[in-house]
């Protein structure tokens, strides 16, 4: 997308792509809740939405810009990824394409591959107070992003 996402003031475009951060309205969820939300408002707007990938050839360039927000509001978020159907093999939802656990958002010593951890979540990891991946338990609320597709 070039210029204002669809779907009114909802959407906050990074890099071309356009996200919803649920922390700009005060909702949390956890993991599966939260994707439901995220496909519930894409069907309210005629829009295909899901919970955010990163490593998606067509958001490349909105990828550290996403991480960066993510540090800035200094949540911890869910985004669009689980090894619930394969431990220690992390799938995005959205696209069903993998995520390496070699990818450099992966915090130090992430993903674990504990049994119990199997939703992507994003949140403040080190003394530089970055955004990383970690697996975690799919149950607590926590906020979450969205992204048209």
């Amino acid at each position: 997308f070039t210029g204002e996402c669809p779907g009114g003031n909802y959407f906050e475009e990074l890099g071309g792509a356009c996200y919803y951060f649920s922390s700009d309205h005060g909702e949390t969820h956890n993991w599966q809740d939260s994707r439901d939300f995220c496909q519930e408002l894409g069907s309210l707007l005629s829009l295909n939405v899901d919970l955010a990938e990163v490593g998606n050839e067509a958001s490349c360039m909105s990828d550290s810009l996403l991480m960066q927000k993510i540090t800035e509001k200094a949540e911890w978020v869910w985004l669009g990824a689980t090894d619930l159907n394969s431990e220690g093999y992390f799938k995005w939802s959205a696209s069903g394409h993998s995520l390496s656990s070699k990818d450099s958002y992966w915090g130090y010593n992430e993903p674990n591959e504990n049994s119990d951890e199997n939703c992507l979540v994003a949140g403040i990891l080190g003394e530089h107070h970055r955004a990383y991946f970690m697996d975690f338990g799919c149950d607590p609320p926590h906020a979450f992003v969205c992204q048209i597709f």
